[in-house]
């Protein structure tokens, strides 16, 4: 076996770290079987440091055994060598120079030695011991390195971010949320490696993008122990490419979900198939990332869980949870860890779920009281707060979110109109919109930034039974779909105050009952309950106006539409 080369050193501790250059698949099966050492640095988490040199001061340039060239390569891990307490958290940073950022986490040991997640978030495992951290160069599995994990008994304290690598397009914000361990001071401090020129981070965690692409660093402190911190990674992109690619739609009546293919450049959807769902399905939604899917069956007082196939949109059931009577609402948090059901005939009533990131099967957390006949529900674009429109009550419910738990905090009750009906967030966080059933008109919302409490800065007429209503991203524009006039209202948003204008409104299918602004802001998708289609429309990013694109046949009963999209 070749020798093993150092590949850096760690700013600021003044000691070596020990990696791995592979030179054979038979080194890398020796690695993972056992082979592997950890560093002898701090087990502190540093500042992020530049690029370094590998032992010796040169780029790993040498010759192996063999006399041929190394290419300039270095795999490395942070913190090298820390304590974590038994079952605690800890995140982990690779570095990799000469190839691409990208690698595969593993555990030497194996499950009985904890776990860890695609980005680097380690779960220590109940019994103490010395463990190994491996990072795996995805672009080349011959480079490789290791981080030794000391799991110990006593309180020791570790801090976990998540998530801990995140792509975003400049402008755009993200709810980071981290854990303090081992000791009874959870707080915590945050800051911007890069600082203001890395984008801007608020004390909750809240992180908005700047507007020069790159790659920042966003870095959490312990305020129990300074030393210890974790890292995320940034990765902010001027002009992403963002295409919807898959549409899901809920059906009461043939009790399914429909799956469908999007043409990016038409709208158009192409209808691949169903699955079965529970009772009378009335509301369909997906994570932000585009990999699980959840149905609120109204019927039988549950949510349908699937899996997405990234390849070719098809859906693939993980079974079923309770919920409470009527789930009429299911929204997905921006950071896609934690679900929400607002259920109509609880008659107060909405469940908070946790996502599990493998499997998309939710766990109950906690019920939470709301308004008469809670029928509608989301939350603004930084996971901050949660709000739900409740039909019989005439109001709507605030409550800001726990960042680590996902539980609910009742702030108060706005005023609304007759038969509040659907609420919707503004991308940018500033502004609520309601639509109302019965009074056929929308409220207009200023958000409060700090408390989340709502300010009623308007209201406009709607169609007959304004039944939904959607932003769409770019924030300029809001539209509404009326279940008795069988149309769309449009409107604009007055970048300044939030007050709406009115733009007119376009027919629609029969009875629609659900709209949706997908991803990429190009179309807008509405769900026809007696029709039993979806109607498209392309979105006029001049003005905001939808032009029909077409109708496509969904299920029976088609109640809710969701689009699943790729950012690239």
């Amino acid at each position: 076996m070749p020798a093993l080369k150092a590949i850096g050193s760690l700013e600021g501790t003044g000691k070596k770290k020990s990696g791995f250059a592979f030179f054979g698949l038979f080194v890398m099966i020796f690695l993972l079987s056992g082979c592997g050492s950890g560093g002898g640095g701090s087990s502190a988490v540093p500042d992020v440091p530049a690029p370094v040199e590998p032992a010796g001061g040169q780029p790993d340039s040498g010759s192996d055994t063999g006399g041929h060239t190394v290419s300039p390569v270095a795999v490395r891990i942070f913190p090298e060598d820390p304590a974590v307490s038994a079952g605690n958290k800890q995140t982990f940073k690779a570095e990799v120079t000469g190839l691409s950022p990208d690698v595969t986490w593993g555990v030497q040991e194996g499950a009985a030695a904890g776990s860890i997640t695609a980005d680097g978030t380690y779960t220590a495992p109940v019994i103490p011991g010395t463990y190994h951290i491996i990072a795996i160069s995805r672009e080349d599995p011959t480079h490789a390195a290791t981080a030794e994990v000391t799991v110990v008994s006593a309180p020791v304290v570790s801090v976990a971010i998540e998530p801990a690598v995140v792509s975003l397009s400049s402008g755009k914000n993200q709810r980071f949320t981290a854990t303090v361990s081992g000791t009874a001071d959870p707080s915590m401090t945050w800051r911007i490696l890069e600082g203001e020129g890395g984008g801007l981070i608020q004390p909750d965690g809240a992180y908005t993008a700047p507007a020069t692409a790159g790659t920042y660093h966003v870095i959490v402190t312990s305020q129990a122990d300074p030393a210890r911190n974790a890292v995320a990674t940034v990765k902010i992109s001027t002009e992403p490419v963002i295409t919807p690619r898959f549409a899901y739609v809920a059906n009461s009546i043939s009790n399914d979900v429909t799956m469908h293919t999007i043409d990016p450049a038409t709208g158009a959807l192409t209808k691949i198939g169903s699955i079965a769902a529970g009772k009378e399905p009335y509301t369909v939604t997906v994570d932000p990332q585009g990999r699980f899917v959840y149905a609120g069956n109204f019927g039988s007082n549950n949510i349908s869980m699937y899996v997405i196939d990234q390849t070719t949109g098809n859906l693939t059931s993980t079974g079923m949870v309770e919920t409470g009577i009527g789930p009429y609402s299911l929204t997905v948090d921006p950071s896609g860890r934690f679900a929400y059901a607002a259920n109509e005939n609880s008659p107060t009533d909405v469940w908070v779920y946790r996502i599990d990131q493998v499997t998309g099967v939710l766990t109950f957390v906690e019920t939470v009281s709301a308004g008469i006949c809670p029928i509608s529900m989301t939350i603004d674009p930084l996971g901050r707060f949660a709000y739900v429109a409740n039909t019989c009550s005439n109001d709507v419910s605030t409550y800001a979110i726990q960042s680590d738990t996902g539980r609910l905090i009742l702030v108060g009750q706005a005023a609304a109109g007759g038969g509040a009906n659907s609420v919707t967030v503004d991308p940018s966080g500033r502004f609520a919109y309601v639509s109302h059933y019965n009074s056929n008109d929308v409220w207009a919302y200023r958000i409060d930034q700090t408390t989340g409490t709502l300010t009623k800065v308007g209201s406009l007429p709607a169609g007959r039974q304004a039944f939904s209503i959607t932003t769409e991203p770019s924030g300029r524009y809001v539209y509404v779909a009326n279940s008795a006039s069988n149309n769309i209202w449009m409107y604009r948003i007055d970048q300044t105050t939030g007050a709406l204008v009115s733009l007119g409104s376009v027919p629609e299918g029969a009875g629609p009952r659900s709209i949706t602004a997908e991803p990429s802001g190009q179309f807008v998708y509405v769900a026809n309950l007696n029709s039993n289609d979806v109607s498209a429309y392309r979105i006029d990013p001049s003005n905001g106006i939808l032009t029909p694109a077409g109708r496509f046949p969904a299920g029976t009963q088609t109640r809710s539409v969701k689009v699943a999209s790729k950012v690239q």
